[in-house]
């Protein structure tokens, strides 16, 4: 009985290992609620560290800015998370990743975006990488 538990524990360590290699965020289609959504939040992250408002840590070094945001607020929002625009607006790339804490009008989000100047950024709201997002900008 101990032979068979031993191997037992080793094959679900096996699995567990091959079943939590990837850690991918799960897809779906951008609806206009999430675009709504992510221009609410992008906005509001914007305006706190160009008004260099409280709870924002602001550095800004030749041509990067990056912002460390600790319960931010603006009206309805609470930011938490970081902001990095680094370049101009030919060749520039930038980041925003809104961790837990972050919310409109007390329901909470999360919010990761990664892009460039020139193409569809990628965005992982709530947990799910949009996709259909060229689409839903060019409607915009």
């Amino acid at each position: 009985m101990k032979k068979f538990s031993v191997i037992f524990v080793a094959m679900l360590i096996a699995l567990m290992l091959f079943v939590g290699c990837e850690n991918k965020p799960k897809e779906r289609p951008a609806k206009a609620e999430d675009m709504e959504v992510f221009g609410l939040l992008s906005n509001a992250a914007e305006y706190l560290v160009f008004s260099n408002a409280d709870g924002v840590d602001l550095n800004k070094s030749g041509n990067k800015t990056s912002a460390v945001f600790t319960n931010a607020k603006y009206k309805a929002f609470i930011l938490n998370g970081t902001y990095l625009v680094e370049g101009n607006k030919q060749s520039g790339k930038m980041k925003l990743d809104l961790t837990s804490g972050t919310s409109i009008n007390g329901k909470g989000h999360t919010l990761y975006v990664e892009g460039s100047t020139g193409g569809v950024p990628e965005i992982i709201l709530d947990g799910y990488r949009l996709t259909g997002l060229d689409k839903l900008i060019s409607h915009v």
